[in-house]
C-alpha cells in the first residue's frame, strides 16, 4: 500500500511542469538621433574675368611720351619737322622749312586730335585720321619782295598718318588752310592772305 502510494505520488511529481522564466533580453539602446551630414558639391573654381588678349609686346609710336622727328615736303614749307604724342589721341606737332622760292622761314605748331583710327588685318598697321588748330609765322625777306614783312596766322590741320607696330616710323600726309596777317611798310595797312598748305613727310620716333 505504502509502496503504491509513493509510486503515485513520483508520478504526480514527475508530470508537474515548471514554468522557465526566459532569460530578459537587454533592451536595445535607441539609436540617437544624428542630423545627416550634408553633401556639399565641389566648390567649382570661379573663373577669372576673362583675359584681354595676351599682348604681343608690340610698341606703337601713337602713344603717350612718344616724340618723333623727321622732313617734310610741302608746297609753302620744306624742311623738318616733329611730334610728342600726349596720349593715343592727342599729340602737338612743330614744323620748320623754307618756302618753295627760298626766301622765307616758315613755322607750324599744332594741337592735333585723331577722330578716327582704323586697325589693319591682325594689327600689322594703323591709319590714323585728325585734325587741329594751329598757329603759323613766315618771316619774308626782302628779296624778291619790295620789303621785309612777317605773317602770323592760324591755320587747320587736317591729315592722315600710318603707323606699323615696333616700326618707330610714322609717314604722314596733310592739308592745313590758313589765314594770316601781315603789315605792309609803304601803306602802313594791314592785309589779310589766305594759304592752303600740303606737306608729305615721315618722322622716326625715340
Amino acid at each position: 500500500m505504502m509502496l503504491a502510494a509513493s509510486f503515485g505520488a513520483r508520478s504526480a511529481w514527475a508530470q508537474v511542469e515548471v514554468p522557465m522564466t526566459p532569460t530578459p533580453t537587454p533592451a536595445t539602446s535607441p539609436v540617437p538621433a544624428v542630423s545627416p551630414i550634408p553633401m556639399y558639391p565641389e566648390k567649382t573654381p570661379t573663373p577669372a574675368s576673362t583675359p584681354t588678349p595676351a599682348s604681343n609686346g608690340s610698341v606703337r609710336v601713337d602713344s603717350a611720351g612718344m616724340f618723333g622727328v623727321g622732313g617734310m615736303i610741302g608746297n609753302t614749307s620744306t624742311g623738318a619737322n616733329a611730334k610728342l604724342w600726349f596720349g593715343e589721341d592727342v599729340a602737338a606737332q612743330f614744323s620748320v622749312g623754307a618756302g618753295p622760292l627760298g626766301n622765307n622761314i616758315r613755322f607750324h605748331f599744332d594741337l592735333a586730335y585723331v577722330f578716327q583710327r582704323i586697325e589693319g588685318e591682325e594689327n600689322k598697321y594703323a591709319m590714323l585720321f585728325y585734325g587741329g588748330l594751329g598757329a603759323q609765322a613766315s618771316i619774308y625777306f626782302k628779296h624778291p619782295w619790295p620789303s621785309d614783312r612777317t605773317d602770323v596766322g592760324v591755320r587747320v590741320p587736317v591729315g592722315m598718318s600710318i603707323v606699323v607696330p615696333d616700326n618707330p616710323v610714322e609717314i604722314f600726309f596733310e592739308v592745313a588752310p590758313d589765314v594770316a596777317v601781315y603789315n605792309d611798310e609803304f601803306d602802313d595797312e594791314d592785309h589779310v592772305v589766305f594759304f592752303v598748305d600740303g606737306q608729305i613727310g615721315v618722322r622716326y620716333y625715340f
